[in-house]
């Protein structure tokens, strides 16, 4: 069980000389003055040992439920708790294209925010996946965006998730004369990287699967666990 004290204080100032606010997550709110009685605020706060404890916990029931051994490590970096794990077979904690790493977080994270009422960051991955695919998805982005400043032609990236995308995002604002935009697509985004400010056509295989499916042009697309997924591309600007 875990443990979320409830402690009124005078105010913040007051609440920080009696509690090491760095060493716990902690919200608070305003209790109005009363007859006789003045303002004062409720801190609300738990420590992060024992989300530490909980992650752990959590990771042990994983480990029986994969029947296998699963060591972790846990880092509270720039107020994300990243989970690290490893297995006698990481490949089944990857799944296909990282979609157990993506579950087994989106779990995790639910249970730590229904269990604390904090809104707290989760990042997991297994032997660094994430890690290695960030960086190779990086070096990649960044040779095409030389690619398609040199020649000036659209490049088409492949489909992508949401995670993904916000990193191609990222790399790409780092250029001055690129920019990306947003396209739907059946299930993932599909980047298109263009030139000289001018946005195209739906390319011939986009125009196909809208014929084939009997979309419109600009139509939202539903793909198959019915979340909306958008195409974007990057452009220049000038």
């Amino acid at each position: 069980m875990l443990n979320i004290k409830k402690v009124e204080f005078k105010d913040i100032d007051t609440a920080k000389k009696n509690i090491d606010l760095n060493s716990v997550h902690y919200k608070y709110k305003e209790i109005p003055a009363k007859l006789f009685k003045s303002k004062k605020i409720e801190l609300i706060y738990i420590n992060k040992e024992e989300i530490f404890n909980l992650i752990n916990e959590f990771i042990s029931t994983l480990s029986k439920s994969f029947n296998m051994k699963i060591k972790c490590s846990i880092e509270y970096i720039n107020d994300c708790y990243n989970v690290n794990i490893n297995a006698e077979d990481n490949s089944k904690l990857i799944g296909k294209d990282g979609k157990m790493i993506n579950s087994i977080q989106l779990l995790l994270h639910q249970i730590i925010n229904n269990l604390t009422d904090f809104n707290l960051r989760i990042n997991v991955d297994v032997a660094n996946y994430k890690v290695n695919k960030e960086k190779r998805l990086e070096r990649e982005i960044k040779k095409i965006a030389k690619e398609v400043i040199t020649s000036k032609i659209e490049a088409k990236l492949d489909p992508m998730n949401s995670y993904d995308r916000r990193l191609v995002h990222t790399i790409i604002a780092e250029y001055e004369d690129l920019e990306t935009e947003s396209f739907l697509h059946k299930k993932f985004s599909n980047s298109r990287i263009r030139y000289n400010g001018e946005w195209f056509r739906p390319t011939e295989d986009l125009i196909s699967y809208i014929n084939e499916h009997n979309r419109q042009e600009h139509i939202h697309v539903i793909y198959e666990d019915g979340i909306v997924m958008p195409y974007f591309s990057i452009n220049t600007i000038k």
